[in-house]
């Protein structure tokens, strides 16, 4: 059958988002431009993306993408590890996730600095799909 001739009641609206970073962040903490709220808890996610860190030093940072009840679901995103530099340099991170909600909430995104390091804003984004029909198996153990 072809798609366009998929009857409506049939097709399933699949519901996503994409935030682009608002302004570039120097300091721990949450990254207010790429928090999502109103999660339902229970139901399946899939959180994907890039983070671009600059440092023009040996400090460390990184961003940590945390669930509704604050537990980590994809770690050290666009990490940097106290190498030496000279100049200025850029790190960019891409990720991708399937989680569920813990909790009803905002799923947020933690800058970790340490240093002089800062996730730049340009080439920094996050898309949030809900994905309803997904089920988690272990069929292909």
């Amino acid at each position: 059958m072809a798609l366009n001739k998929v009857p409506r009641e049939l097709l399933q609206t699949v519901l996503w988002q994409r935030k682009d970073m608002s302004v570039d962040q120097n300091t721990s903490g949450i990254i207010t431009s790429l928090t999502f709220n109103n999660l339902i808890s229970g139901k399946t996610y899939k959180i994907s993306g890039n983070i671009r860190i600059e440092t023009s030093d040996d400090g460390d940072g990184d961003v940590d993408v945390r669930n509704t009840d604050n537990s980590i679901i994809v770690s050290s995103v666009g990490q940097l590890n106290g190498t030496s530099a000279t100049g200025y340099r850029a790190f960019p991170s891409s990720f991708d996730a399937i989680f569920i909600a813990a909790s009803n909430g905002s799923l947020t995104f933690f800058f970790n600095e340490n240093g002089t390091n800062q996730v730049f804003a340009d080439g920094s984004y996050a898309i949030l799909t809900r994905l309803d029909d997904y089920v988690e198996t272990d069929i292909w153990d």
